[in-house]
């Protein structure tokens, strides 16, 4: 397998009273292509799963 260097990253919004959070993710930020897996099939072929590409998430949260 090939060096890689993932950047992930998150930062998180907490409200004045604690009451509200807000939080955006951020997950291979760099949108590096590269392999998690490899298998050769019969030396025909080289059978390659690849991770998952630039992904963002938000999560929203109220704390009672």
């Amino acid at each position: 397998m090939e060096d890689r260097t993932l950047v992930n990253g998150y930062i998180t919004y907490t409200g004045p009273n604690g009451g509200v959070e807000v939080s955006v993710y951020g997950e291979n930020l760099g949108n590096e292509t590269y392999r998690v897996a490899a298998n050769l099939v019969a030396t025909l072929w080289n059978f390659t799963r690849h991770g998952t590409p630039r992904e963002y998430r938000i999560q929203i949260g109220y704390n009672v």
